[in-house]
């Protein structure tokens, strides 16, 4: 009987220690304390605030688990832009030069032939193997066709070898526009390579009979446009 008493009173024991750990009890108790009316209610009140706080945390791990699923859907989105970055074309590089005689611009006369050359660029750094697009940007002679023919040069430092694309002569219209309009025309060639050290030159055949202007041409420098990444 002695037994049975004792192992209730440490079931007891141990369930009131449990209840002392979950709840939110203030009271203190010291040996031999009567247990009464207002200290079971106050046992009472922490279980049953115990048992809202744990359907709180239902509801709140609830939300996080769909809170979760948002964000891993996010990052999944996330993931697919960046594949889309990756696998974009790279960007454009682009590169403005001037006449390299020291002016800003060059007329190239009628009747003879003769070339406006840029300065001097070495191969961009974050230059990526791809097609190159070269501009010389001329104006002058409105309302007129010109006779003219752009190429790069290039030169590979330490090996003396020198690399021309010489296409052949374009024929571009020149548009007649106001006294006081300023109208650029932009001839354009593609590359797929560049070396260590270019240039471009643009040359006018001014004495071709596809030439039909009477005046000056004059180029107002170059653009280099280059894919990059």
């Amino acid at each position: 009987m002695k037994q049975k008493i004792i192992f209730t009173f440490i079931i007891a024991l141990s369930l009131s220690s449990q209840l002392v750990t979950a709840g939110s009890i203030t009271d203190t108790y010291a040996t031999g304390d009567t247990l009464t009316a207002t200290t079971l209610n106050n046992i009472k009140d922490a279980v049953n605030d115990n048992n809202t706080r744990i359907i709180n945390n239902i509801s709140s791990i609830g939300i996080n688990t769909t809170n979760i699923d948002i964000n891993s859907a996010d990052i999944t989105a996330h993931d697919a832009r960046i594949t889309d970055l990756e696998n974009a074309s790279p960007a454009i590089g682009r590169i403005a030069l001037s006449v390299s005689d020291g002016t800003p611009t060059k007329t190239l006369a009628d009747a003879t032939s003769s070339s406006a050359t840029s300065d001097v660029f070495p191969t961009p750094s974050d230059y990526v193997s791809g097609t190159v697009t070269i501009k010389a940007l001329i104006s002058g002679c409105g309302g007129s066709n010109v006779s003219v023919s752009i190429n790069k040069g290039g030169v590979n430092v330490g090996s003396n070898s020198l690399i021309f694309i010489l296409p052949t002569f374009q024929t571009v219209s020149i548009p007649l526009g106001a006294g006081f309009t300023f109208s650029v025309v932009e001839v354009t060639m593609t590359t797929t390579s560049l070396t260590d050290l270019n240039t471009i030159s643009l040359t006018r055949s001014g004495a071709s009979a596809s030439d039909l202007c009477s005046g000056g041409l004059t180029v107002q420098g170059f653009i280099v446009e280059y894919p990059r990444g």
